[in-house]
């Protein structure tokens, strides 16, 4: 009751109010109730309609029953001052099973809420959309944010004066010291700030835009010929062209995938690999510095027009130094070559550290771009036991199956037989006690495994037989020879049929004991020193 309360009237029902300073000889007891209920006359008099007074539970199934049953009853007490709304997060029952709050609790308890069920979606399309309504929130919630696409939406609010904090804010943002303290502000920074106006600070806005997308392309760019250059020497045998990773991994480095990459190049790590590729290249021989030289070539020819354009330096050079490489072997040629791959890794040192520098560093890029901000993973982190128990009880909702029986099964509640095998064997545990015998713990999953091997050896769809003659014709033969012939099908089925059994019963051990393991690396089941044969439950009043 305490943390209930407390929850509440630690903050004003009303901002403009100032939150007093209670004297604990004058003021009630911080879990009494009266004191939550003298705070909500005060906020329903300041915001006038009265509001829902809303108590999250989180992992319901780990509150102590007995505690819980006595808040609900001395807040049912003040149900007509006090509009309690009681959010429990409640992992999914099984099927044709009562939930947990109807396990738990009396009937009394129950009789004093009114229990309204809400299925809350789950599954990797649900955490996409909730990761990504979290990034929006948290990049958007800068005001500065609504420049991201245009200017155009603030240049009729110019002249307004509550305007005025939002502008005051732009300039102090657009017109701030660079934050490096080896960089000096320029000569008209003083200037510029006292001249500033609503108008030339949208328009510095625009430049701003225009200079994030630029280098956000170089970015682009300088990657790409990252990736070229990296591939190029890893073909031509340089094994550790993959940096300072691919040292220790060589024989991964040319499968380094181009996402993990511009990951990297983001967070700023890729400086160390391009000055060991660099390293590289400066010692390649004649043969190897044309073929390295036509790569980077190609690459630059494959760019798109608007890009080449803006790489014309690069592409010169690029054709300079390949019309300059050697034709010849001899000592000069190859003295020549070393002068060129020289140059040429001087030119790549200059154009990747430009170039593969963190987009932080330019001006105001906090509006196009989150950075290095830590995401806010406790908001979406789930609780570890209710993730695992909902994955072994509904595991087609966390597994994509091809199949189309699977599939029309994930529609409705599947049957037991159609669950993996692990699923199968929990299901077991669930109806065991405290203590579990591994045998009938093993005879109740090999009668699962029973009925599943009938459903899928049953055919789906029954053929109809044709139609036999009312009077059949007899087989001709001896009747005494082709009555040895037929038991000795029957003696060879019988010999198939017994080997067949044995198969199946090492595979049901085999399921079983995986399936088993499986339970006690996630730690479901406690070995007993007394009995061999017994494990104990770990886990207790599950119904989810």
């Amino acid at each position: 009751m305490k943390s209930l309360i407390t929850g509440f009237v630690d903050r004003p029902p009303d901002e403009s109010i100032i939150q007093p300073k209670r004297k604990p000889t004058t003021s009630l007891a911080v879990y009494d109730i009266e004191l939550l209920e003298a705070w909500y006359d005060v906020a329903r008099k300041a915001y006038g309609d009265p509001p829902q007074l809303v108590v999250l539970l989180h992992d319901f199934e780990q509150f102590e029953p007995a505690v819980i049953q006595d808040v609900f009853y001395i807040c049912s007490l003040h149900v007509p001052s006090l509009p309690l709304v009681f959010v429990l997060s409640l992992s999914p029952p099984p099927p044709a099973s009562p939930s947990y709050l109807h396990l738990a609790y009396s009937r009394s308890t129950l009789a004093l809420l009114r229990v309204q069920n809400v299925v809350v979606p789950a599954g990797m399309s649900a955490l996409e959309m909730i990761v990504k309504r979290l990034a929006h929130l948290k990049h958007f919630e800068d005001p500065l944010t609504v420049l991201v696409s245009s200017s155009q939406a603030l240049a009729e609010t110019t002249s307004s004066p509550e305007s005025e904090p939002f502008f005051s804010h732009l300039l102090a943002r657009l017109h701030a010291p660079p934050s490096s303290p080896n960089t000096l502000p320029p000569a008209s920074h003083a200037s510029d700030w006292q001249n500033a106006t609503p108008t030339s600070l949208l328009i510095g806005m625009d430049e701003a835009r225009m200079q994030f997308k630029k280098a956000a392309l170089r970015r682009k760019v300088a990657l790409g010929l990252f990736i070229t250059v990296r591939d190029s020497l890893v073909g031509q045998g340089l094994k550790s062209a993959g940096g300072e990773r691919g040292r220790k991994e060589s024989s991964r480095a040319a499968a380094e995938d181009a996402l993990e990459l511009m990951c990297r190049l983001l967070k700023g790590r890729l400086g160390r690999d391009a000055k060991w590729m660099v390293q590289l290249v400066r010692k390649l021989r004649l043969h190897q510095l044309r073929l390295f030289l036509d790569h980077i070539r190609s690459f630059f020819h494959e760019l798109p027009s608007r890009v080449r354009m803006e790489e014309e330096d690069a592409r010169t050079r690029i054709v300079k130094w390949t019309s300059a490489v050697p034709t010849s072997e001899g000592d000069a040629d190859q003295q020549a070559g070393r002068t060129l791959a020289e140059a040429v890794g001087e030119w790549l040192t200059a154009y990747l550290q430009d170039n593969l520098s963190s987009l932080e560093d330019e001006k105001m890029w906090d509006v196009w771009y989150t950075g290095s901000t830590p995401f806010p993973s406790e908001m979406i982190n789930p609780s570890v036991r209710a993730s695992i128990i909902s994955g072994l009880l509904h595991p087609f909702e966390y597994i994509d199956i091809a199949d189309a029986d699977h599939t029309a099964a994930r529609k409705e509640q599947p049957e037991l037989w159609e669950l993996p095998d692990t699923s199968i064997l929990f299901r077991r545990y669930l109806d065991s006690g405290k203590m579990i015998n591994v045998y009938d713990w093993y005879e109740s999953f090999g009668q699962v495994l029973e009925t599943q091997q009938e459903q899928t050896r049953r055919p789906k769809v029954k053929t109809p037989k044709k139609r036999q003659s009312a009077s059949p014709r007899k087989p001709r033969g001896k009747g005494k020879q082709r009555q040895l012939e037929d038991l000795d099908e029957e003696e060879g089925d019988e010999q198939g049929d017994e080997e067949a059994e044995e198969k199946w019963k090492v595979e049901v051990q085999a399921r079983f004991m995986r399936a088993l393991h499986e339970l006690d690396y996630l730690g479901f089941i406690k070995h007993t020193g007394r009995k061999a044969d017994h494990v104990l439950r770990t886990v207790f009043d599950i119904v989810d």
